[in-house]
């Protein structure tokens, strides 16, 4: 799969998602607070350098059940 594909594919996940709040973290898990939005299913996209928490660029997508 390209990245670029894969990442329309993860992005995708938000389509037709309303967002509701802004919302951030206690800083615990990167050692630094991190902010996101929420949407209106309970999903939350943290945005982060990557996807290990290095870099540049990537939201981080916690789906809710």
């Amino acid at each position: 799969m390209k990245a670029s594909t894969y990442m329309l594919d993860h992005y995708g996940k938000l389509s037709g998602k309303t967002v509701t709040a802004v919302v951030h973290d206690d800083g615990s898990d990167f050692g630094e607070i991190l902010y996101g939005l929420k949407f209106n299913d309970g999903t939350i996209l943290w945005f982060l350098r990557d996807a290990e928490g290095n870099g540049g660029g990537y939201g981080a997508i916690d789906e809710c059940e």
